[in-house]
């Protein structure tokens, strides 16, 4: 059957390889795309943003083998582990040809959207995969000859393909073995990005300096291998994946007694090996890294710089990227600001108030000036007096010896940043007021008054109408902390947020290098996030703890009790996140199954809210659930629907299919 179609398009007998991958296409052959599946700009950007650590990594090694590519007439492709394309560049002329097949940025070339073909076939093979002229399974891509190889991360999975493609009568041979080094490459640079908690084990069978090309690298942690390069796995004769999550014992016995500079080793099976280890990566001193590296004490890990949170000149990390819609919240509340007027940001808890209250302090003229953030609910109302407007010496039994300045005058030629302003003792409220009326303040036990200039931002998880109407709570300082309501969205209301959440995990990763599966990405971006940007970030920080350098994130990845709140199949906890699925490759998975962002607010209405029941869903009763639902609101129009969802046409018909809905 096989051989038949290929002998009749004039080509000898394939290999194993390309006869195994036209039996899967022949199988599928009456829905693979009649056309390219393309993502529109802005989902192809949402795609890079979740791709942006391999990106980085891989960008000084695509430069230079890019111009050997050139050199050859052919070009250079990163796909994503769907087969999507990230980045093209090479050889003009051919760059334009390839667009004529789309070979370009946005393109998919899964095996199920585009046949036989390099990249999606070496996703389905996980190996490197030459794919010349009429092995291609699709008639219009027999110009191309194609030879890729799968990036692996240190533990094991396909984090991207790379791929040079080029004339299939011009292209040489030596692009292949070009393409296998460059990838290999990359994956040995990830694993260099392993964090502070890491040893690094490296070995090469003959003596001498350790050279890179040639070198085997364990990761190491707990006396375990948590990542492995693939010329480990092959030094040591086993898969990678045997590797993981091994004790080091089981393959090198005598690792512990190795230094930073080669020496002599063996293997368990007796093989000689020079090696090293280098102790730096885990925190301590070369000298002595036996205790936090064998579990007989705790890892060192170095100081985190103290804050000075009043301080003018204080070095501050970088503040996350407020959404776009807030962009002219931020304007107009700075020109309110600079102009002494009260700023009042109002939202549920978790929704980044002070973050937009740092945004708007870097912003306004009190940039020079100190920001002093007081958290009126958790000062007790004994001290909070004295916090606000500081006390002269012996003022109160406990007082300073020195007495102190006091929140207020500290806030001086900056901000004065009141979170939760509802919780204010009402006692304190009529001082404030006058504070912030005549600008001047009186410590207590003083008959002194300072003179004060400050902008005045203040906060609260309630309605404004509600505070204005708080028993509680005077009217009067209502009217004077309001000239400029700021209502702060939620989290799942961003219209970014699946470029928003790819962008703060990179932030909280001191090397990044961890990406998102796009399940894992779907999950979080149809959760409801309760805590909004605090719950959000807090996930984020307990996965690049728990995950080795180079991870995929996947469904099971995520903390259980995120999971559970979606009654979706969790594994054993934050365990699972070392665990590697063989089995799995995205290139398996329709690329329609991703869900955009588009389709955010329709998955956020059709989950039931937290304290109601939730029904048994998983990603793909989502992934029709919105479908129907945008088919709906557009009465019918499926193209109309694939548009708004970034969708392929055929995608949603097979989902009219299963469902037997009808349309206009």
């Amino acid at each position: 059957m096989l051989h038949h179609s290929l002998n009749s398009a004039g080509t000898v007998q394939p290999n194993a390889l390309i006869q195994r991958s036209w039996e899967r296409c022949e199988k599928q052959a009456d829905t693979l795309a009649n056309e390219p599946v393309l993502l529109d700009r802005a989902d192809l950007d949402t795609r890079l943003d979740q791709y942006a650590s391999l990106l980085q990594t891989a960008a000084p090694h695509i430069a230079t083998a890019s111009g050997i590519a050139a050199q050859a007439q052919g070009i250079l492709l990163l796909s994503d582990a769907s087969g999507v394309i990230l980045h093209a560049t090479g050889n003009n002329a051919f760059l334009h040809k390839a667009d004529q097949v789309t070979l370009r940025p946005g393109a998919s070339w899964a095996e199920g959207h585009r046949g036989t073909n390099a990249i999606g076939t070496a996703l389905i093979e996980k190996s490197f995969t030459r794919v010349i002229g009429q092995e291609h399974y699709l008639p219009c891509n027999r110009i191309l000859s194609c030879h890729a190889a799968p990036i692996h991360s240190p533990r094991g999975e396909i984090l991207g393909v790379l791929d040079i493609s080029g004339d299939a009568r011009t292209l040489p041979d030596y692009t292949g073995d070009l393409v296998r080094i460059t990838a290999r490459q990359i994956g040995d640079q990830i694993l260099d990005r392993a964090g502070t908690h890491i040893a690094r084990l490296q070995f090469q069978r003959h003596a001498g300096p350790l050279n890179a090309a040639q070198c085997g690298t364990l990761l190491i942690a707990d006396q375990q291998i948590v990542g492995a390069n693939e010329t480990a796995a092959e030094l040591l004769d086993v898969p990678l994946i045997a590797l993981l999550d091994e004790p080091v014992d089981k393959w090198l016995p005598a690792w512990k007694q190795l230094q930073s500079q080669p020496m002599h080793s063996f293997c368990a099976d007796g093989t000689v090996l020079y090696a090293t280890l280098q102790f730096e990566r885990i925190g301590v001193a070369g000298s002595a890294p036996s205790q936090a590296l064998h579990g007989e004490g705790a890892t060192s890990i170095p100081p985190m710089p103290a804050k000075n949170r009043s301080g003018p000149g204080r070095l501050q990390a970088a503040l996350p990227v407020l959404e776009p819609a807030l962009q002219h919240q931020l304007r107009q509340s700075t020109l309110a600001l600079n102009a002494d007027l009260g700023i009042l940001l109002l939202g549920e808890t978790g929704t980044g108030k002070e973050v937009f209250a740092r945004h708007l302090h870097a912003h306004s003229r009190w940039r020079d000036g100190p920001f002093v953030a007081i958290n009126c609910a958790a000062l007790p109302e004994s001290l909070i007096e004295a916090e606000l407007f500081g006390y002269e010496p012996g003022a109160f039994t406990g007082a300073q010896r020195n007495g102190s300045r006091g929140r207020l005058r500290e806030a001086n030629g900056g901000v004065l940043f009141l979170d939760e302003i509802g919780d204010m003792p009402l006692q304190l409220q009529s001082r404030l007021l006058r504070v912030l009326q005549e600008r001047v303040v009186q410590p207590l036990g003083s008959d002194k008054t300072w003179p004060v200039q400050f902008g005045l931002i203040s906060a609260t998880n309630q309605q404004a109408d509600t505070l204005s109407r708080e028993e509680n709570f005077r009217q009067d300082l209502y009217y004077r902390i309001q000239d400029h309501l700021v209502q702060l969205p939620a989290l799942r209301y961003r219209t970014d947020l699946r470029a928003f959440i790819c962008a703060e995990l990179r932030r909280h990763e001191n090397a990044p290098s961890l990406i998102f599966a796009d399940q894992a990405l779907d999950i979080l971006c149809a959760y409801h996030w309760p805590g909004n940007y605090r719950q959000l970030r807090s996930v984020l920080k307990t996965l690049t703890a728990f995950l080795p350098a180079g991870s995929i994130i996947h469904p099971e990845s995520l903390p259980a009790h995120l999971l559970k709140q979606l009654n979706m199949p969790s594994s054993t906890g934050m365990g699972a996140a070392a665990t590697v699925h063989p089995g799995r490759t995205a290139a398996q998975d329709d690329l329609a199954t991703n869900i955009t962002q588009a389709d955010k607010l329709v998955i956020h209405d059709a989950i039931l809210p937290l304290e109601s029941p939730l029904p048994e869903v998983s990603v793909k009763d989502l992934q029709a659930l919105r479908i129907r639902q945008a088919l709906a609101k557009n009465r019918g129009n499926v193209s109309k629907t694939a548009r708004e969802l970034g969708l392929h046409r055929s995608t949603v018909y097979r989902q009219l299919t299963r469902t037997g809905s009808g349309m206009q």
